[in-house]
């Protein structure tokens, strides 16, 4: 099977999480690291099997009780890439290039990162989410989102469809009326 949008995509590049935020305009924390690849999550009790070299001596002297770190892998993450299928997609940049191409690159390249590194891929158009698992499909997708031509479509009806969990990553691919379409959905959930 021959790959028309994923094989012009770069293969050495990673995503690093830094920190779970409470909401899109938080920006970006560095996570506290502890060994590869692992952020602090939370505390629990101490337990006769751990390790001493975890526990939080101030919290454990706050609460007069033996506190344990918790970290959590950064691997494993859930990718959601929202791409926008709006008719406003169809037309043309400053450059004379066509946002929905632009954002089919943009989308392959994500998901050609998120697949090498074993995380897990959904991509979000209209109301359907589509579970990637291989650049095939990945490429798949690509290929039927060049293919839509829907007048009546707006981001709005995937952000309905949006799953997410502790570990997600949310990218939007859009413009700027997409983009503030987003702003006042995001508005109305408070």
């Amino acid at each position: 099977m021959k790959l028309k949008y994923v094989t012009k995509t770069p293969k050495n590049i990673k995503i690093y999480s830094t920190k779970r935020v409470n909401n899109i305009f938080e920006g970006k924390y560095k996570s506290i690291i502890k060994g590869k690849n692992t952020f602090f999550d939370s505390l629990r009790n101490y337990e006769i099997y751990d390790d001493i070299k975890h526990i939080d001596w101030k919290s454990s002297a706050k609460h007069n009780i033996l506190l344990i770190k918790q970290y959590q892998n950064e691997n494993n993450h859930n990718i959601n890439i929202i791409l926008d299928s709006s008719y406003t997609m169809n037309a043309h940049t400053n450059h004379n290039e066509l946002k929905k191409i632009i954002s089919i690159y943009t989308c392959a390249n994500i998901g050609t990162v998120t697949l090498s590194n074993n995380d897990k891929l959904n991509i979000l158009i209209n109301n359907k989410i589509y579970n990637i698992n291989n650049i095939y499909q990945l490429d798949n997708i690509l290929q039927k989102y060049e293919l839509i031509d829907n007048k009546h479509s707006t981001i709005n009806e995937s952000l309905k469809q949006l799953q997410v969990n502790k570990k997600s990553i949310i990218f939007l691919i859009t413009d700027i009326k997409g983009l503030n379409s987003f702003l006042s959905f995001v508005k109305k959930l408070g």
